[in-house]
């Protein structure tokens, strides 16, 4: 016989109507656990509260920081700052600077590659704009990209 099968014969067995207090049986055993004798629906306790407003309160610092950073305007030109880390050797490694345009007048950007290079830049058309990025690896090969992408010459002299 199963244990579902004992269950049942034993209910039956002792089962006598109206000897059971329903109410008064399920306060007995929720004593017995620890749970609380009201009767309704419980309320989360307070750290749950607090959770979930942490929550929201992220969730609102994570979509504000959002739209600063996609509403910054990006049309001028900038070169990012030079990162020094430690490499597993425990020699400094310096990430190469990087520039980038959008939509930036050709004298702009050559005026930002004269002053990291200290030379002095010239184009025979300065009508054109630029939306690239450049890694300052080295100056010629920059240059030569500039004058394919917007046929234009450029010359380079010492300042």
């Amino acid at each position: 016989m199963n244990d579902d099968n004992k269950l049942l014969n034993f209910v039956l067995r002792h089962y006598r109507e109206g000897a059971l207090d329903t109410p008064e049986a399920l306060r007995a055993v929720k004593q017995r656990i620890g749970e609380p004798l009201t009767s309704g629906p419980r309320r989360p306790a307070a750290w749950r509260w607090v959770a979930v407003a942490a929550s929201l309160l992220c969730l609102v610092a994570f979509a504000a920081v959002m739209t600063i950073r996609t509403s910054t305007p990006s049309a001028s030109p900038s070169v990012e700052s030079v990162v020094v880390s430690s490499s597993p050797s425990g020699t400094a490694v310096v990430a190469p600077k990087t520039f980038h345009f959008d939509n930036t007048p050709l004298p702009e950007v050559l005026a930002d590659l004269s002053a990291y290079y200290g030379v002095e830049l010239t184009a025979d058309r300065e009508d054109c704009r630029l939306t690239a990025d450049f890694t300052a690896d080295s100056l010629n090969v920059t240059i030569r990209l500039i004058e394919e992408v917007l046929d234009v010459n450029i010359s380079q002299s010492q300042k």
